[in-house]
């Protein structure tokens, strides 16, 4: 049995429903079994950590693609069962009163910078034997963004999104980022399709760092 990897943030958690969800859709468009975990909300720590373990499984060796879904490195870093924008583990409140206390005695630019410029090294070296996609989630957010960006840009090897692309531009609707979304990983069920149309025809021309095609193709 072959497995696609799939993680990152809120915009691949949903995968359970074939017909609204793009991460199934794709693995079953691919004859793959789906495998990783979205993470809403949080920092890509849970993705390092879930791919960590996941290396060290059989399963590592029989899955050749592997898509992440790039976040924002300035969320509150914790570990992946952890979830401070669930609301079945924190109130409003207490998210407030976290992130208050984060950036204010934890956080530090200098260092995020540092942990984002290894975290794109380490994936270098997990999947330099794979074929990874990564997808930048967010546009301009946070002070340390265009650092982040340009880290994205300049050190990942593999299938990417073009410098001037981000999934948050193709969102149809605005959201709460601590709130529910009716929309499955923000997307309408049609974006959904065709989204993972999208990710099959760039899997089947797969080009070692080169840019994901014909993202503009959920506008239309």
């Amino acid at each position: 049995m072959s497995y696609i990897w799939i993680s990152g943030d809120s915009f691949c958690w949903q995968r359970e429903n074939s017909e609204t969800d793009w991460p199934l859709i794709l693995a079953n468009q691919l004859g793959l079994e789906l495998e990783g975990e979205g993470f809403p909300g949080q920092h890509w720590w849970p993705v390092m950590k879930t791919l960590l373990d996941y290396a060290q499984t059989e399963k590592f060796a029989q899955t050749e693609y592997f898509i992440i879904c790039h976040t924002d490195c300035d969320r509150v870093i914790t570990p992946p069962h952890i979830k401070i924008v669930r609301e079945e583990q924190f109130t409003p409140k207490e998210r407030e009163h976290i992130s208050e206390i984060y950036f204010k005695y934890i956080y530090s630019r200098e260092m995020m910078q540092w942990m984002s410029e290894m975290y794109f090294k380490d994936l270098n070296q997990i999947l330099a034997d794979k074929k990874p996609i990564y997808l930048n989630v967010f546009g301009e957010l946070g002070e340390g963004f265009e650092t982040d960006k340009h880290l994205f840009n300049s050190i990942l090897n593999g299938m990417k999104t073009s410098p001037d692309q981000n999934l948050r531009d193709f969102c149809t609707h605005d959201y709460d980022a601590y709130g529910p979304d009716t929309h499955p990983n923000h997307f309408t069920s049609d974006q959904n399709q065709k989204f993972a149309d999208i990710l099959f025809n760039n899997i089947q021309n797969y080009t070692p760092n080169s840019f994901v095609q014909d993202l503009d193709l959920l506008h239309k």
